[in-house]
Parts: structure tokens; sequence; C-alpha cells
């Protein structure tokens, strides 16, 4: 390992490109002003909720038709922060049917109501709606608009600080208003049986029950927490907040974290607000990311902590975006935002209104402008690496059912920089080789000599045509 490491650093001049390899595979693209993408737990089928009102399912990346829709809900002309703005399955939606919807109703106030369909239905009419919970906006943006289930089955929302300039309503530090703050209730009871528009139960734990403050916050002191996740192995919730004119912000919160005051409208990410004033941050959790406004650069779109099984190098990062920007960024967490990475050159989004999961946790990005894109990147499979002493190679993906595709390389006649380098025990001898090869094709395959250096290429890869001496399958990229 200290070798390939000092060989790479040797050919590289510097540290890989942490980006290498991955790319945006389509998923769909034509839908009008995607919002957000999700699947039901055990459900392969995806489906995408657009901001005029429909929800559209695919099934294997294939679009079947309309799932939902609701624009008769909707204002008639919703403004640029109006509409059909989440979705959430109940956990148990498989036997219980239970569709959650969050949406801007013909008032301009955010509703959260409760659908209960046919699982397996590829088509459902909103008959059974009713009503979980409505939020009075006094203005028409800054709704929030997630939903999302937590760990617990308990439903998370985000509710925005009522909209207008700077949070004129003093909402963001008011725990009296379900404005400006991420709310839990459960859906699966109800504390409120004699309102015909309170239909959920407050959890016994929320941190403000019994005390000061609307039994529904979880944590407040909120913009526009347009979206939030939750890490699914650390239980951490991540909360994209949009700023006001100078900074946008990323906190992450631990469960024990509950009643967190997350500072607006006292504080602009870690800066006084206005900008310029004096304040003071005590009592409140900072924000672990932050950046300011400039190049482009506006409107955070919070997204999720990769957890899925196909794309290794990126397990454990958050991905977030810029929506005015179009960039993708991520990082780990570990005490504080590290390993950061810019997929600015690498990914070529744009307008990325939301992030989502498939149903194997693969992670989704949405564009308003109409594509979703599914992440793909090198993987944990191996691949099929053929050679022969007199220098043919073929270099194959196994696909999940065995089967190999057409070959990736082949070894023709090529003389940029390295893609990637391996030491592995390619002929047996119970000594590594090392082998080298590139995106576009060249290879070189060396013995390891004792002292670490290596000789003259053993194979290069030209235009032999004999039988193969040997096969090998390891993970090579």
């Amino acid at each position: 390992m200290v070798l390939l490491l000092i060989v790479q650093l040797a050919l590289y001049g510097a540290s890989p490109d942490p980006t290498a390899g991955y790319y945006l595979e389509l998923v769909e693209g034509g839908f009008t002003n995607p919002v957000y993408a999700t699947s039901p737990h055990g459900d392969k089928r995806l489906f995408v909720v657009e901001k005029g009102g429909k929800v559209k399912v695919l099934e294997d990346d294939v679009l079947i038709g309309t799932y939902i829709d609701v624009k008769s809900l909707l204002p008639v002309s919703p403004l640029s922060e109006q509409g059909l703005l989440g979705m959430a399955f109940h956990p148990d939606f498989t036997s219980n049917g239970k569709i959650y919807l969050s949406y801007t109703n013909k008032d301009g106030d955010l509703v959260i109501s409760e659908l209960t369909v046919d699982p397996t239905a590829d088509a459902v009419n909103t008959s059974s709606l009713r009503k979980v919970i409505e939020i009075g906006q006094p203005a028409d943006n800054h709704n929030g608009g997630m939903i999302l289930f937590g760990l617990d089955d308990m439903l998370y929302l985000g509710s925005g600080d009522g909209g207008g300039s700077g949070d004129p309503g003093n909402n963001g530090q008011n725990k009296g208003t379900l404005l400006g703050a991420i709310l839990r209730i459960d859906v699966n009871n109800d504390s409120f049986p004699i309102d015909a528009t309170r239909n959920y139960g407050i959890p016994s734990d929320n941190p403000f029950v019994g005390i000061e403050g609307a039994d529904e916050i979880w944590a407040y002191g909120l913009r526009n927490p347009w979206r939030f996740s939750f890490d699914p192995i650390t239980e951490r919730l991540y909360i994209g907040d949009v700023g006001q004119d100078q900074r946008e912000e990323i906190t992450v919160l631990d469960s024990s974290q509950r009643g967190a005051n997350l500072g607006w409208n006292r504080l602009e990410g870690t800066r006084c607000y206005p900008s310029g004033g004096s304040c003071s941050s005590i009592g409140t959790v900072l924000p672990q990311l932050e950046y300011s406004h400039g190049l482009g650069s506006a409107s955070v779109t919070g997204g999720f902590v990769y957890r899925g099984s196909e794309v290794s190098g990126i397990y454990g990062h958050y991905f977030y975006a810029d929506f005015v920007a179009g960039w993708v960024r991520s990082f780990e967490f570990k005490g504080s935002a590290s390993s950061r990475v810019s997929w600015e050159g690498s990914l070529p989004t744009d307008l990325v209104s939301s992030f989502g999961l498939d149903a194997d946790g693969e992670l989704l990005i949405v564009s308003f402008g109409g594509n979703v894109w599914r992440l793909r990147g090198p993987s944990d499979h191996d691949e099929m690496f053929f050679y022969r002493d007199d220098g043919l190679y073929r270099y194959y993906n196994i696909t999940p059912d065995g089967t190999l595709s057409s070959p990736l390389l082949a070894g023709d006649n090529y003389t940029t920089g390295w893609t990637s380098i391996s030491a592995v025990d390619l002929d047996g001898d119970g000594q590594d080789e090392m082998f080298f090869y590139r995106d576009d094709g060249l290879y070189r395959y060396y013995n390891i000599k004792p002292d670490g250096t290596l000789s003259s290429p053993l194979l290069a890869g030209n235009e032999y045509t004999t039988g193969w001496d040997s096969i090998s399958a390891i993970n090579l990229d």
C-alpha cells in the first residue's frame, strides 16, 4: 500500500481528484418543475413531485404516468414558492397505503394532508384526502414544505418564517408559533379528537411539551428549511436553511439537541442580522457549514447523507447544492464538516431543487428544469480482467447476473495520464504485480522488485490474438 501511494504521487504530482469516475445517469427528463423524488420502503417504483400539483410514477426508470394530481387544491396561479412542495410515504405504506402531501392551498397556507390508497396502484384519486395540519402563512414565500418520517416513525415537517424580508413578524424567535421551525407530529394518533382540522398527535418527548412553546416544535430559529433529512446510521438531522442576502447554512443536530434554536432572525449563519449590527449567539446552535452569496450562489438546497451500496467512495458524505448557482458539493460530518468535495466540474447540474433517494438508497438529484439524475461512480463490484503472456488484455464490468458486457478497455496506443493504479497478485506467484490503467485504455503491467522498484513493463496491451493465460476478478476501479 505504501508503494502504491508513492507511485500514485509520483505519477500525479498531487492527490487524485476525488470526483474522478463519478457521473450523472439520467433517470428521466421532461418533468415540469420537479421539486422532489422519493420511493417508499420496499417498493421499486420512483415518485417525482411536480410543483404544479402532479406526482409522476416510474418503474425501472420508465415513466408510467401521473400517480396523483392535486392541482385543484393549489392557488390558481401559484407564486414562485407555492404549490405542491413535498411528499412522504408512511413507514407502513405497503400495508396501510397512507401517503402525505405538503402543499399551499388556495389561501396560500401550508397544508399537510393524508391520502389512503391501494399501495399497489400506479394511479390514485384524492377522494380519501384528509387534512392533518394547516399552518397560516402571512406572505406567499418561505413556506418550507419538506416532510419526511424520522427513524422514530414520527412525521417531521419544515415551516418557513412566514415570508417577507428579514422575518418582519419575528417568527423565527417566537416559540409560540409554528412558523420558522421544524415540527414533529405523530400521524398515528390524534391529540385533538374534536378538531377536524388537526388530525395528529403530540409526541410526549417533544421539547416544549408542558413548558412555554408550541408542543409541535422540534427545532426553531429557522428562515426557510426548504430541505432537510436524517442520516439513518447516526440519526443526525441535517437542515439546509435558505438565507436572507448574505449567508446560506447547513446545521447538523444530534437527537439530544431537540429544542435547538438555530438563531434566525438574530443571526444569519454565524453573523449578526442585520449585517453590521451587534448580537449574541448565546443559546443558539451555529451552523456546521455556511457559505456566502457571490459568484451566483444564493439559495441552499439541502440533501441527504449517502448510505447506498453502489458507490463506496462517497459513503457517509452529505450532499447539498445551491439552487441559483447550480453546483453540488458534499462533506462528511465528523464533529465538523470535513472531507469537503466540490462536484462543480464533474456533475453538470443546474437549478437543483432537491435531492432524493431511490428504493435502493442511491442518491437522486432533481433539477427544477425537468431532469432527475442518479449519481453513479466507481463501485465495490469486481471487474473481470483477462490477460495473456503475449500482451493482449480485456477488462469487463461484471453485471449483477454474472454475465460480461462488451469490454470496457482493450489496450491500444494511448499516452495520457493514469486514472488508477492497483497492486495485486495477477499471475499467482505469491508476489504482487503493479497494474496501471487509464480510462482511455492504456495499461502497463510490472513485476515489483524486492526493493520496491519496477522493472520494464511485462505487458503493455498490443495487438495479440492467441489464447488466454490467466483470468482474474478484482475490484480495479
